[in-house]
């Protein structure tokens, strides 16, 4: 395209523009008097876009019950919308466990139906073992106590399986409270401990577990385990030396054996 043309395009094109602006303006107001729809999120909140055909909104004849247009409700003047970044900084100052011991500490007794506990309801929800009261546990005849351990056992398998530890701890430790003979038991809550990387309880539930059943090989494992967190090196290579003495290709034992005879004679140089 030439200059010249262009000069011609140009001039035909703002020739053209101000012929369409004197029309607009030599129009009859009544061209423009269709009312419009409200700007999004103007003065509030987005509206629910079936509002308009609401019975709460529109009375006989199609008139409004929400006021004249333009009129805006002054509660939502100046409210603050949070952006997302202000939701992820809400939830990180959110303390799960207070929470969690909050809503239990509310919902541990029985209602007696006027908001108030009823007479005789267990104090603390910690108290029950398997969904019964102490004292009605202690009326159960020894097999179904024994039933009842194993059913604990297997839902605290069940949660540790779903990485659900504080469920897991639970179920377990209703096991252990209906049956103490079961060093399965504590050597898994050992387990669930050493997740949680509470190494002292972890400690005790293993020595527990070989209290009931010495010798027991995923017990010694799990005791030399928190032992070595613990610092106590020398005896945490005598546990994970009984676990090769049992199971001599035990893999975990002897890299945990290999990194507790380091720790022990670092200990020991300094």
């Amino acid at each position: 395209m030439s200059a010249a043309d262009a000069a011609d395009f140009f001039g035909n094109f703002f020739d053209s523009i101000q012929e369409k602006d004197k029309s607009i303006a030599s129009a009859p107001k009544e061209a423009f008097s269709k009312r419009l729809p409200p700007v999004r999120n103007a003065g509030g909140d987005e509206a629910d876009p079936d509002e308009e055909d609401t019975p709460t909104t529109r009375g006989r004849g199609g008139a409004s019950k929400a006021g004249p247009a333009g009129s805006s409700a002054p509660a939502d003047k100046g409210k603050h919308r949070k952006h997302a970044y202000e939701y992820f900084n809400e939830w990180d100052r959110f303390d799960v466990d207070k929470e969690l011991a909050r809503v239990e500490q509310e919902g541990d007794g029985a209602s007696d139906g006027f908001g108030g506990r009823r007479k005789g309801a267990v104090s603390n929800a910690a108290d029950m073992i398997a969904g019964l009261t102490p004292a009605e546990v202690a009326k159960l005849p020894a097999e179904r106590r024994a039933t009842l351990a194993v059913e604990e056992k297997i839902k605290g398998n069940e949660c540790f399986a779903a990485k659900d530890f504080a469920q897991a701890l639970r179920h377990y430790t209703s096991a252990l409270r209906l049956d103490q003979s079961n060093a399965a038991v504590y050597a898994n809550r050992s387990l669930v401990y050493i997740k949680l990387k509470q190494w002292r309880p972890a400690e005790t539930d293993a020595a527990a577990a070989l209290e009931v059943q010495p010798g027991y090989a995923k017990a010694h494992l799990r005791r030399g385990i928190a032992r070595r967190r613990l610092g106590k090196h020398e005896e945490a290579v005598g546990d994970f030396r009984a676990v090769l003495s049992a199971e001599p290709a035990h893999k975990e034992a002897r890299e945990y054996l290999r990194a507790s005879t380091i720790d022990m004679e670092r200990a020991a140089r300094e």
